[in-house]
């Protein structure tokens, strides 16, 4: 575990998603996800996003598409993007 008890893979996503909406400025879906981090199914993408939410590190819409946002003011969000 690194980075405040945060999986790799956690810690992959998180710094992908934060990237790829400084970039484009929207949150990327489930596949772009998948394909960034190698993960083999989309399930596998949404475990991973879902233990970010329930971290508070992540907040989303429900049944919206591309409805993620970093929460800049969890406390575990120390250290994501450097």
């Amino acid at each position: 575990m690194t980075h405040f008890g945060m999986t790799p893979k956690q810690h992959e996503l998180l710094s992908y998603i934060e990237s790829h909406i400084a970039e484009k400025g929207y949150s990327p879906s489930f596949e772009d996800m998948k394909n960034a981090l190698g993960v083999a199914s989309k399930s596998g993408v949404h475990r991973l996003v879902k233990s970010l939410e329930e971290r508070g590190l992540i907040v989303r819409i429900a049944n919206a598409s591309r409805s993620i946002a970093i929460n800049h003011d969890a406390p575990d969000n120390l250290g994501v993007g450097i």
